[in-house]
């Protein structure tokens, strides 16, 4: 009688835990939507793959047969060759790179260039407060492959110059990337997240303006 009671009792219990188990769920659920809801744009690096491959190899032979010339060094490089094309290959196809309402986010895994020493993870949040500005370049044999180099410079505290936060190639569409990274949205936030110093200069700044007009209209004044 007691194991039948128990066994009962199970059941009974049984669909609750289900029903908690189920609420669970669709929280998680909704959670993850939240999340994913957050990126506003992500960019993609399959279209243009087999041409960023074909590129770095390119320039990793010529060098390879430069050294070869020079002191002989280029025949370990050109011994590495399948190694470099394989890492670099896997660097390509988990590359992450999107654009939320605060910051700019990339993530790469890819084995590390050294065999047996395990995976590399690298990863970069560029605040858009701090993004100055976003440049597309191109050059000869990159426009034959038909791939772009993507860099952000941003501010960096306690330096007077910009510096490049991120630069990464063979991004697809980075016309349409820079536009989302730089739309007026992120431009207010950018003026609003904009450090002391700059907004004390830009002060000063007006200041002298001022000053200098109010002196020039004395002048003109006395001449009269």
């Amino acid at each position: 009688m007691l194991m039948g009671h128990a066994d009962g009792l199970s059941e009974l219990r049984s669909p609750r835990r289900k029903l908690f188990s189920d609420l669970e769920s669709e929280s998680g659920d909704d959670d993850a939507a939240d999340e994913a809801e957050q990126i506003l744009y992500s960019a993609s690096f399959e279209e243009l793959a087999r041409n960023s491959v074909q590129y770095d190899m390119v320039i990793w032979l010529s060098i390879s047969l430069l050294l070869v010339l020079a002191w002989g060094v280029g025949i370990l490089m050109l011994l590495y060759l399948p190694i470099k094309r394989y890492v670099l290959q896997k660097d390509i196809s988990s590359r992450k790179l999107y654009v939320t309402p605060t910051e700019i986010v990339y993530k790469v895994t890819r084995p590390s260039y050294i065999p047996f020493r395990g995976t590399a993870i690298f990863e970069k949040h560029v605040p858009l407060s701090t993004v100055i500005d976003i440049i597309i370049e191109q050059g000869c044999l990159q426009s034959m492959y038909g791939i772009h180099t993507f860099r952000i410079e941003s501010i960096a505290y306690g330096k007077a110059a910009p510096v490049d936060e991120l630069q990464v190639q063979g991004v697809s569409n980075p016309g349409l990337l820079r536009k989302m990274t730089s739309s007026p949205r992120h431009t207010s936030m950018a003026g609003r997240g904009m450090p002391a110093g700059g907004l004390l200069l830009n002060k000063i700044e007006e200041v002298n303006k001022s000053v200098k007009i109010r002196f020039s209209t004395i002048k003109k004044s006395k001449r009269k």
